[in-house]
């Protein structure tokens, strides 16, 4: 029963709801069912969003953070905390801030927990200890009057890194009297700068003597609410900037300074050209990494790339090597330093002639890339698809895009809206989008909702499209079918692409009627296989709320995306954490 008097579970309840929390995702179970019904679901403030299976919740409430700040899953313990795992995984590397709830059993010896079930794998700890790999604080909540100061503690951890926090309340503190809150959580998401000045007075240094600079804004800025500071620095130093995958959308791709997309899987040429014969490249908000991909090269200049946990000088080619200091990086205070290189810096430099530059840039790429015919009776091809689907795209339009051979497609969508592109790019679970759209549905303001996603990934977290018709979400899900685990067979072998030799048995995958499902679950469905099929299903699709609109494009089987890097490239091993690096040429 729940106590007259202030419990844990309500203190818990309203700091989620004070951090933005309004829908928190789960799957009910043994030692966190109490707290769902009692306080969650009779709390009028956050709306619970129960999921099918506790891996689909953890990426529902990734979608939700990604797009309002913060989210947050309850899965039962044990079985619902290793099944989790996993896309909790995701979110870590991704700094994505999500926050797990799972609750553990009580005391040895404690009242009103009889009959419930011991953990089933490791010691009492185990869960606890499992997510401490991948989540920045684990506390386990066992007593009342500490609870207050560990949630607050953990919750500013969560704020603070941008990346998951574990709490595991045990089943007997939830209706023990606490304490409520003494006023809103206090939390500094900046770390102070050890020697601000110093980096300040370097950055000004170099951008004074070159003639040719180019700004990566990296997707720490979007976690972090930088877009608008970026914006502002790019205008005032005139000056072309690129993002990466798990950047893109930073700003609106129509923007004049916007040169393109970097991504070591496929940076389209005239890019890395742009890039590589520049002066001085300015990474900000670019995470750390510990490789270096094959196709990005500084030729001339040098690099300065500056994150939430220090900064990597990248010298350039005829430099000397500098000696490997034995000092950590000093943290980095992203907003401060954006705002002094706006003002203490930006007004003294010449303009570097941005717009024009990322002009050139965006039509060389877009003249060297392939246009296939969209005519209505030809078959889809893979980059067909993507250059009609562009179409559709809009300033609010939420896409969100898969991580197989879909990636390359989706580095070439153009994004009209601030933050309009979702795609797993760092942690590459093909798995994790159509679930995902779940979450970032509910926590977008975008009118609509693209999900593009291999057959593959797709056929691994179906079950999705259910809970999108129970909740009433009408994203709009393209199942790219090719019968095939493409990105897979590519890596292995690109002869079934290159001479049409026969893939891999074990590349091949079951055959499934795509747009029956939606019919089933609640939702409609279409199957298309040319592109005057297409272009009408997604006319039709646009007119329909409250479902799930699912498209079964049938892609001619061996084609590829334009920017499909060859196998040598691909099958070098790529290690980015967050963002790639930039190396020197050799």
């Amino acid at each position: 029963m729940v106590y007259d008097s202030y419990s844990v579970g309500q203190y818990l309840v309203d700091r989620l709801h004070e951090l933005g929390v309004r829908h928190l995702f789960s799957v009910p179970g043994p030692y966190c069912a109490e707290w769902l019904h009692h306080y969650v679901e009779q709390s009028g403030s956050i709306r619970r969003i129960g999921h099918t299976n506790a891996l689909n919740a953890g990426y529902a409430a990734d979608g939700y953070a990604r797009t309002s700040g913060v989210g947050a899953v309850c899965v039962p313990h044990s079985v619902g905390a290793y099944s989790l795992l996993n896309a909790v995984a995701g979110s870590f590397v991704e700094r994505v801030p999500v926050i797990v709830i799972n609750g553990a059993p009580p005391a040895e010896g404690a009242d009103g927990c009889r009959g419930r079930r011991r953990p089933l794998a490791g010691a009492r700890d185990a869960n606890r200890r499992v997510y401490a790999d991948v989540t920045c604080a684990a506390e386990r909540i066992a007593e009342p009057e500490r609870a207050p100061q560990q949630i607050d503690r953990v919750l500013r951890a969560c704020l603070r890194a941008r990346r998951p926090v574990f709490l595991e309340p045990t089943a007997d503190v939830y209706d023990r009297p606490c304490p409520p809150p003494d006023g809103p959580l206090p939390v500094r998401t900046d770390r102070p700068t050890a020697d601000r000045d110093g980096l300040l007075t370097d950055i000004a240094e170099r951008l004074h003597a070159v003639e040719s600079a180019v700004l990566w804004g990296g997707v720490e800025l979007q976690r972090y609410d930088l877009s608008d500071e970026f914006e502002a620095l790019v205008q005032a130093l005139d000056v072309p900037y690129v993002t990466s995958l798990p950047g893109k959308g930073l700003l609106p791709e129509d923007h004049d300074h916007f040169a393109g997309v970097l991504d070591p899987s496929g940076t389209p040429p005239a890019v890395r050209a742009m890039v590589a014969d520049a002066e001085y490249v300015l990474g900000l908000g670019v995470g750390p990494s510990h490789a270096s991909p094959p196709d990005v090269v500084l030729e001339r200049g040098a690099a300065t790339l500056v994150h939430r946990d220090g900064v990597r000088a990248v010298p350039s080619p005829d430099a000397q090597p500098a000696a490997e200091s034995p000092a950590p990086d000093p943290p980095v205070r992203l907003r401060d330093l954006l705002s002094r290189l706006w003002t203490n810096v930006a007004g003294g430099l010449p303009s570097f002639g941005g717009a024009a530059t990322a002009a050139q840039t965006r039509a060389a790429a877009d003249d060297a890339r392939p246009a296939p015919s969209t005519s209505p009776d030809a078959d889809i091809t893979y980059q067909g698809f993507y250059d009609l689907v562009a179409e559709y795209v809009e300033p609010d339009t939420l896409v969100m895009n898969g991580v197989g051979l879909d990636r390359f497609g989706g580095a070439t969508l153009p994004v009209r809206g601030p933050s309009g592109f979702i795609c797993q790019a760092a942690y590459g679970d093909v798995g994790y989008v159509a679930p995902a759209a779940i979450g970032a549905g509910l926590g977008t303001e975008a009118e609509r909702v693209l999900v593009l996603v291999g057959d593959g990934g797709f056929q691994m977290t179906a079950s999705c499209v259910g809970t999108m018709a129970e909740k009433g979400l009408d994203p709009i899900i393209f199942v790219l079918n090719n019968g095939v685990y493409g990105s897979e067979q590519r890596r292995t072998d690109t002869a079934a692409y290159e001479h049409e030799e026969a893939f891999f048995p074990q590349s091949l995958l079951q055959h499934w009627h795509y747009r029956k499902l939606p019919d089933a679950m609640g939702g409609k469905g279409w199957r298309v296989e040319s592109y005057g099929q297409l272009r009408s299903a997604v006319e039709e699709a646009r007119k329909y709320t409250g479902g799930p609109l699912l498209i079964d494009v049938r892609l001619r089987q061996r084609s590829l995306p334009a920017l499909t890097p060859h196998l040598e490239v691909s099958e070098r091993p790529v290690d980015y954490a967050v963002e790639p690096a930039l190396p020197t040429s050799s």
